[in-house]
């Protein structure tokens, strides 16, 4: 009888794992579906003034976009899970975007770490690059 129990246990443990487990995200996953809002500073107040959504690889890109800084990003993440929730977020990015004979210039970056996230902004000439990846492995 106790070889039965343990059987049993064993596949009972097996089954909620089953249930109740999520494939682990694993740290720099990307985060793919995820619409974005760029606007001009300042944030709620300022304008929107183009959205987007991540592709698989976590990566979304503004293309012409006025020269000057003041721009910012919206973007809500729904947690995976039991209870899925959303999680907003704001950033508000310290780069210009550049115009005429600029445009060429080297790529700048800017990186922010907000919970388990990772948000990368690259800006070349009047193009943003927008990159969402998890931080931690879980």
């Amino acid at each position: 009888m106790k070889y039965m129990e343990q059987i049993f246990l064993l596949f009972f443990i097996s089954l909620v794992s089953s249930i109740f487990c999520q494939t682990p995200k694993m740290m720099n996953d990307p985060i793919p579906g995820v619409e974005v809002k760029l606007g001009r500073k300042p944030p709620g107040a300022g304008r929107i003034i183009a959205t987007g959504t991540t592709d698989a690889r976590g990566q979304l890109e503004f293309k012409n976009l006025p020269e000057g800084t003041g721009y910012y990003l919206e973007f809500g993440i729904r947690e995976k899970g039991i209870k899925s929730k959303r999680k907003s977020h704001t950033m508000i990015i310290g780069l210009a975007c550049t115009a005429g004979s600029d445009r060429s210039a080297l790529p700048s970056a800017d990186t922010e770490k907000w919970d388990d996230y990772i948000i990368t902004v690259t800006v070349t000439g009047n193009n943003m690059a927008v990159n969402l990846n998890t931080s931690r492995s879980n």
